[in-house]
């Protein structure tokens, strides 16, 4: 907690093990700590004059945790980007999944509508504008506006209009730069509006670019959701002199409201012998708003993205891994929304049969899980799926990218997946895993086997249990039961939720209730969040959050009020059937007359995220069926003429 002079941490949130505990677990507790001190600034030094604007103190502190944890640990680079790509689709994702228009900045009159401010809009959304904010005035500017603030205001409450007034001050006094920019302005279209805009670029005749803008849908479209309309700083680069650096996320043009679709010249003519000139266009792909130079998505047309895909399989590298994983977490969300086809978005993860890039890789499962399970009433295009994604490239090779220290394999690593006949769903190599396991079970590992164990201890003991027995349940529930940090017990139980034995998930779901057992609340719904994934207890989660609502209630309270509705959105993702649809509308019907004060608008929030899953399995099941059945008949084809045509 970040009182003024004496910051306050949980011990777990201070020491790190360096034999038990991971790389991510030592970038946690600094960014943790780094997000405090940045709150000595921004909420004490300077303090929110209202809950309404809470955004400022949570999105400037979230902002700086990354600056200051990547100034902390300069050698690892990467997983500060990674972090920061994590948190901005996540605030996406939250916008995405509303039922109902969420501003960042909204009206609050009570302590709950003050506490329901503490969410990803005020934190990564937040942190996300102010990026965008800094990459478009300039990092000088940026921090002498800070420090021109914390001078001016110190000791006092003010809100954000106050510092995009000073940096309306400094930029009036650039005649050349910022003599028509308004930044107040720029900046109440992103906080006083819901949703996010998508940026469109089309590649026109004659070297010209087109781009518009229209605002994400929401589950329920309304009028002023639908006409809602941003200040677009455009920042481009292309193949022909790709940009990635800072000064590669300059904006080049704005889209506005006034104006949100305009066109552009961009590349050079091209000569008339080769045909008309307005039919000509450019051979090389182009690129917008990469490394998170605005807060949004961008929709190519056909054409830019099979460049983009052509690049990423010739070589992947000239596009950074965070723009990488942007692009791919952009094409899977716009194809989900209906913008994109499916056909599009496999060409572009094509490349991933071929490397091993890791962060990338684990964005596509992501999204292919979801796509995966909610068609798991199609059996032909479930085990499809299963083959598809073991053409993915999963061992670890001798070589990483600059600033990529994840990817880099240590000698002798010990899951570096190579000659792995056994993948996990999710790229575990299960014969590696499990013979490092047996030797944590009999106290044979070595030290640098517990490390590689405990690196990804969450994902590893998961595809132990999964595919284990009897005995690796057993030993890691009596490890959940030994004095640790919370974090890890936390890892451990999440872990044993991939169990696919009924008997096995009921012990884990009842844990809660056992009288020799101080379950943490936390551990709790981590838990159960993390079953709602699994196919085989998701059911049992259902009966289990319904049976005991008010015991849950009542066990969650302490932590924060709604997490039983929450852990009942979790579940309603990866529901696509109208069978489906008619159990949890029975299941909300049964909690509404037992709960009087259950949030009505929330529960037709839940079925409407049902009938959303249903109206996309009806619309893309088929075609998602097509396209990967060609791409596995054209790999089963290929390797056939490669054994053919072996010389012995």
């Amino acid at each position: 907690m970040e009182n003024w002079g004496l910051i306050l941490f949980r011990e777990n949130r201070l020491y790190h093990n360096k034999e038990t505990d991971s790389e991510d677990d030592r970038f946690t507790l600094i960014q943790i700590m780094a997000h405090e001190l940045a709150h000595q600034f921004f909420g004490n030094l300077v303090t929110s004059n209202w809950w309404s604007d809470i955004w400022f103190n949570e999105g400037m502190s979230s902002l700086f945790e990354m600056e200051l944890t990547d100034y902390a640990m300069p050698n690892d680079t990467y997983r500060c980007e990674a972090e920061r790509h994590k948190s901005i689709r996540s605030a996406m994702k939250f916008e995405e999944e509303r039922t109902a228009p969420l501003t960042v900045i909204r009206q609050v009159e009570t302590a709950e509508e003050a506490e329901k401010m503490f969410d990803p809009l005020s934190y990564s959304k937040g942190s996300g504008l102010f990026l965008m904010l800094r990459n478009f005035v300039g990092h000088e500017e940026f921090r002498n506006a800070l420090i021109t603030y914390m001078d001016r205001y110190q000791f006092q409450s003010v809100n954000s209009r106050n510092f995009m007034e000073i940096l309306n001050e400094q930029l009036h006094q650039d005649r050349e730069f910022g003599r028509t920019m308004n930044v107040t302005k720029i900046m109440n279209s992103w906080t006083h509006q819901p949703s996010y805009p998508i940026v469109r670029c089309s590649l026109a005749g004659n070297g010209r670019i087109r781009l518009s803008q229209m605002p994400f849908p929401l589950l329920r479209s309304n009028s002023s959701q639908t006409n809602a309309l941003w200040w677009i700083p455009i920042a481009m680069t292309d193949g022909r002199r790709p940009d990635f650096t800072r000064e590669g996320t300059y904006p080049r043009v704005w889209l506005t409201p006034e104006r949100p679709t305009l066109e552009i010249p961009y590349f050079p003519q091209v000569s008339n012998r080769d045909g008309p000139a307005e039919d000509q266009k450019p051979d090389t792909w182009i690129l917008v708003n990469g490394q998170f130079a605005s807060y949004g998505r961008v929709l190519y047309d056909k054409a830019n993205w099979r460049l983009i895909s052509n690049q990423l399989m010739l070589n992947h590298t000239v596009i950074p891994k965070v723009t990488r994983a942007q692009l791919i977490d952009d094409a899977f969300t716009l194809a989900l929304a209906g913008y994109l086809d499916y056909q599009v978005v496999v060409e572009l993860i094509e490349y991933l049969t071929l490397v091993n890039d890791e962060f990338v890789q684990s964005t596509s499962l992501f999204h292919l899980k979801l796509i995966q399970e909610r068609s798991r009433h199609n059996e032909s295009l479930y085990n499809l799926f299963k083959e598809y994604t073991s053409r993915f490239k999963f061992e670890k090779t001798e070589h990483g990218e600059l600033g990529d220290y994840s990817d880099w394999v240590r000698v002798g690593d010990p899951l570096d997946g190579v000659g792995c006949l056994n993948w996990s769903d999710d790229g575990v190599c299960v014969d590696q895993v499990m013979r490092l396991f047996h030797a944590q079970m009999d106290g044979s590992i070595t030290p640098e086997e517990k490390k590689a164990m405990s690196e990804h201890l969450e994902r590893n003991w998961c595809a132990v249990i999964r595919y284990g027995g009897k005995e690796e349940w057993n030993w890691a529930w009596r490890a959940s039961l030994c004095d640790m940090w919370s974090s890890q017990r936390t890892k451990i139980l999440s872990a044993m939720s991939c169990s696919q034995d009924r008997d096995r998930l009921k012990q884990l779901l009842s844990r809660v209730f056992s009288p020799t057992i101080e379950q943490d609340p936390h551990d709790t719904f981590a838990t159960i969040e993390k079953m709602t994934e699994n196919h085989v207890a998701r059911s049992m989660v259902l009966n289990f959050l319904a049976t005991n609502w008010e015991i849950l209630g009542r066990h969650f309270s302490f932590r924060r009020s709604g997490d039983n509705l929450k852990l009942l959105t979790s579940a309603a993702k990866f529901l696509s059937t109208p069978d489906e649809l008619k159990e949890m509308s029975r299941i909300l019907s049964d909690l509404e007359n037992k709960d009087k004060k259950l949030n009505r608008t929330f529960t037709d929030g839940i079925l409407e995220v049902i009938r959303n899953n249903i109206r996309w399995a009806e619309k893309n099941l088929e075609q998602v069926y097509l396209v990967i059945e060609s791409r596995i008949m054209t790999r089963r084809a290929t390797n056939s003429l490669a054994k053919t045509n072996c010389i012995p």
